[in-house]
C-alpha cells in the first residue's frame, strides 16, 4: 500500500471485482453500491474511500499472489512490484518481469488564448486571436455556446451571423481543455433600409450556461476584486447555474469542509459601438441575497441591508431556489456606465444562514439602435 497526492494505491490477491461499500465477502454483490473490475492493484480516494475506476491496470501473475509493494517516485511515476508476469501497455499485453510502472497522466489544461477579435468581410465572420504558448494545441471555436469548428491556426472564418457570441478555447493532445476567452460579439452588419427609421436589435450578452469565475468567501477579498483591471488569480471557473444544495445545478461548487456564507462571481464581457447601445439589462437570481457591480460600481442589490457587506454578511431572508428564480433581481443599467471594450460584471451572493443552499445565475440583454440594419 502507498499514498500520493490524495490517492491510496493498494495491491491485493484479487482478479475479479471490487465491491464498493460491501463489508462482507458473503453476498457482497447484494451490499455493493458499485462493482468495478480489479486486477491485482487498485486506487482509492484517500478522503472518501471511494474506488477510482480510471486507474485500472490489467496485471497478471504466475501464481496470482498479487502486488507486494508500491511507491511513487519524485517524478510522479507509480512503481509496483510483486508476482507480476504480464501487464497491459500502450501497444497491448506485454511481458512484465516482477514490476510495472505507471507514468502520471497529463492533466494540466493549456493556457487560455487571448485577444479574440471578430470582424465582418463580405458576409463572413473572421476571427483572430493570440495563440497559447504550448505547441500541438487545437483551438475550438464556440458560437452561441456551441462548438462550430476547430483549427490549429490563430484565425477562423465562417458565415456571418448578426450579434453572434464568440469564444475560443484551447485543447491539447491529451484532451485537456482551457477556459474560454471572454465573449466577443459579431458586429451587426449595416445596410440601407427602406426608411430611415432605426431598428432596435436585442442581443443576449450573457446566458444561462455561460462560464463564470468564482471564489468562496473564506476571507476578505481585496476591494479591487470587482474592477476591470483585476486578474482572477486563484479563482475557479464553472458554467451557470452554479451553487450547492439546490436542483438543476450545472456546476456544483465544492466547499470542502468549509461552510462559507458568501461566494464571489466575475465575468468579463466585451461591448463595442457604445453609441448604438440603448438598453443594458441585468437579471440575476437572489438566492439568498446578492449585490451586483458593473466595472467596480454597485448597480443593484436584493436581500442585503449592510451598506458595505463583507464575506461574513448574512442575507436578510432565505427564499427557496424556485422562488428566487421566479422573481429575479432585474436591473436596467444606464449605457453611460459601460466602457468601450472589456467590461466586468461582478456579483457577490450571500446565504441567510450557514449551510443554506445557494444558487447563482445571471443573464444580460443588450439593445442596440441600428439605423442601417441588414
Amino acid at each position: 500500500m502507498s499514498y500520493h497526492n490524495g490517492v491510496v494505491f493498494a495491491g491485493c490477491h484479487c482478479g475479479d471485482g471490487m465491491y464498493q461499500d460491501a463489508d462482507s465477502w458473503k453476498n457482497a454483490w447484494n451490499q455493493a453500491t458499485n462493482v468495478q473490475q480489479i486486477r491485482l492493484m487498485g486506487a482509492w480516494d484517500a478522503e472518501t474511500g471511494k474506488y477510482l475506476p480510471q486507474f485500472n491496470p490489467q496485471l497478471k501473475g504466475f501464481h496470482g499472489n498479487g502486488v507486494w509493494e508500491s511507491f511513487t517516485d519524485s517524478n510522479g511515476v507509480l512503481w509496483a512490484g510483486g508476482d507480476i508476469a504480464t501487464s497491459l501497455g500502450a501497444y497491448g499485453v506485454q511481458n512484465t518481469v516482477g514490476f510495472a510502472r505507471f507514468a502520471p497522466r497529463d492533466s494540466a489544461a493549456p493556457m487560455v488564448p487571448t485577444n479574440l477579435q471578430v470582424s465582418v468581410d463580405n458576409a463572413t465572420d473572421k476571427l483572430s486571436w493570440t495563440k497559447s504558448a504550448e505547441s500541438g494545441v487545437v483551438y475550438q471555436i464556440i458560437r452561441d455556446n456551441r462548438v462550430v469548428g476547430s483549427t490549429s491556426e490563430s484565425t477562423f472564418s465562417l458565415n456571418h451571423q448578426d450579434g453572434a457570441r464568440y469564444f475560443v478555447r484551447a485543447m491539447d493532445s491529451a484532451g485537456n481543455i482551457s477556459a474560454s476567452t471572454p465573449v466577443v460579439l459579431s458586429p451587426v452588419t449595416p445596410s440601407t433600409p427602406a426608411t430611415p427609421t432605426p431598428e432596435i436589435i436585442s442581443q443576449k450578452v450573457v446566458s444561462t450556461g455561460d462560464q463564470w469565475q468564482y471564489k468562496l468567501g473564506l476571507a476578505a477579498l481585496d476591494s479591487s476584486w470587482k474592477d476591470v483591471a483585476t486578474t482572477e488569480t486563484g479563482w475557479s471557473s464553472g458554467v451557470s447555474t452554479l451553487g450547492w444544495g439546490g436542483s438543476n445545478l450545472a456546476t456544483v461548487i465544492d466547499r470542502g469542509d468549509k461552510s462559507p456564507i458568501s461566494v464571489y462571481f466575475r465575468k468579463e464581457i466585451s461591448v463595442n459601438s457604445l453609441d448604438e447601445v440603448k438598453k443594458f439589462q441585468i437579471s440575476t437570481v437572489a438566492d439568498d441575497g446578492v449585490v451586483v457591480y458593473l466595472n467596480g460600481k454597485e448597480v443593484g442589490r436584493k436581500n442585503i441591508s449592510a451598506q458595505q457587506p463583507t464575506f461574513t454578511t448574512y442575507a436578510n431572508t432565505a427564499p427557496s431556489q424556485s422562488s428566487a428564480t421566479a422573481a429575479p433581481l432585474v436591473i436596467d443599467v444606464s449605457p453611460n456606465q459601460l466602457i468601450e471594450g472589456p467590461n466586468v460584471i461582478a456579483v457577490e451572493t450571500h446565504a441567510n444562514w450557514r449551510n443554506s443552499p445557494i444558487s447563482f445565475d445571471t443573464q444580460i440583454a443588450l439593445d442596440r439602435e441600428v439605423r442601417n440594419p441588414q
